[in-house]
């Protein structure tokens, strides 16, 4: 089986984990060297063959959805947190705990293919399901 019938072959779940595995392997290099994110983002560009139009659509997205999976939002929320804090914006308050979580999932829009493929939107469903559980 060739590579690109191999993707076809793959489930949400096995896009999610990959997706996860990547932007924490993303995150980390932007530790290490800042120049990382702009690399990606023009090879992403240039291999989706993404006009302008959409690039707004992808940072949005880009930004956001590491945010509403699991495995990250804690952590990103608490980082969002600090930077809130340090220009005095109130909603640094609110937005790392259960409730501000809660509502960051409830008022999550996505538009882009992608996000529908990975099932974003029943994922922000299924952890405020497991929430009120």
């Amino acid at each position: 089986m060739n590579n690109q019938a191999q993707l076809l072959q793959l489930t949400a779940d096995d896009w999610q984990a990959c997706l996860d595995e990547s932007l924490l392997s993303l995150r980390a290099s932007w530790v290490q060297d800042w120049m990382g994110l702009p690399q990606v983002l023009q090879a992403s560009m240039a291999f989706l063959q993404l006009k302008e139009a959409w690039l707004n659509v992808l940072l949005n997205e880009a930004d956001i959805l590491p945010s509403s999976t699991p495995v990250l939002g804690q952590s990103l929320s608490q980082a969002l947190s600090l930077e809130w804090m340090l220009i005095g914006y109130e909603a640094y308050k609110t937005v790392a705990t259960v409730q501000g979580r809660e509502a960051f999932l409830r008022n999550l829009l996505f538009s882009s293919a992608s996000s529908r493929a990975l099932q974003a939107p029943q994922r922000c469903r299924l952890q405020l399901a497991q929430t009120h559980a």
